[in-house]
């Protein structure tokens, strides 16, 4: 008999480490290099090596080396949904941004980024992909299982997470494929920031850290007759990722 569709959300939790185990930590901190097609055609060209802490009690990430165009190594990027703040060690702000989601209105994928867009969409993507599963749980998140998927002989289950309109994410329904393990393999969205065509985000060798599994390496590649196809857009690979507790909050 076939799982429920309540189960494979449960096993996908369990997979990845436990919601108890999860619950228990404040921070993720990561540092990891970023390229890609997609950040040439917004004006950012090159590999970069980012560092970041990601708060898992609310929507937040403080970068401290985002590779914008200001590049003093001390600043500190600082990314909620709603408020963005680019601020020196004293506190003092170097530039800032409310309401952030509404600067891109009209963008298309090759309207020109400034550092501040470039702090919201890194933001967003950073904090919803070291959150999954967790916050699949959280209020106003709803999920069901859709039909199973073959892709290059795997058949993966299907998890279909629907978000509230005002959630900072790439888009509002969004699909996650599972295999047998119940690790993830496969994302797919449309990033509403940039008006753009459905990607197919694929992660691969996972890491268990402190008890919670993360994909160290991810791959968005442009979709054609539902796979990813062609060159990276966006390559994303770890080389640190380590857990936190509530002491790091008063020393960011």
């Amino acid at each position: 008999m076939a799982a429920s569709k309540l189960d494979l959300l449960q096993s996908v939790l369990e997979a990845a480490g436990g919601l108890e185990r999860f619950n228990q930590v404040e921070w993720i901190q990561v540092v990891n290099d970023v390229d890609g097609l997609f950040w040439a055609i917004k004006g950012y060209p090159g590999r970069q090596t980012v560092s970041a802490y990601v708060d898992t009690k609310q929507p937040r990430v403080i970068f401290y080396n985002l590779g914008g165009r200001l590049d003093d190594p001390h600043l500190r990027w600082i990314w909620t949904p709603k408020y963005l703040s680019i601020e020196r060690p004293d506190g003092s702000v170097v530039l800032s941004r409310e309401d952030p989601f509404k600067h891109f209105e009209g963008h298309t994928l090759h309207t020109p980024w400034d550092d501040l867009d470039l702090l919201y969409f890194r933001g967003y993507a950073m904090w919803n992909y070291l959150m999954t599963p967790f916050y699949f749980t959280w209020p106003g998140i709803r999920t069901k299982e859709v039909e199973e998927h073959t892709e290059n002989g795997q058949t993966w289950r299907v998890l279909e997470v629907t978000y509230p309109d005002d959630f900072a994410t790439h888009c509002r329904v969004q699909r996650f494929y599972y295999d047998e393990r119940y690790q993830l393999r496969r994302l797919d969205y449309a990033s509403e920031v940039i008006q753009g065509s459905p990607v197919a985000h694929y992660v691969y060798d996972e890491k268990k850290v402190d008890g919670i599994m993360f994909p160290m390496l991810r791959r968005a590649l442009n979709m054609k007759n539902g796979v990813g196809v062609g060159r990276s857009m966006v390559l994303i690979n770890f080389h640190k990722i380590s857990l936190k507790g509530p002491q790091v909050r008063s020393n960011l």
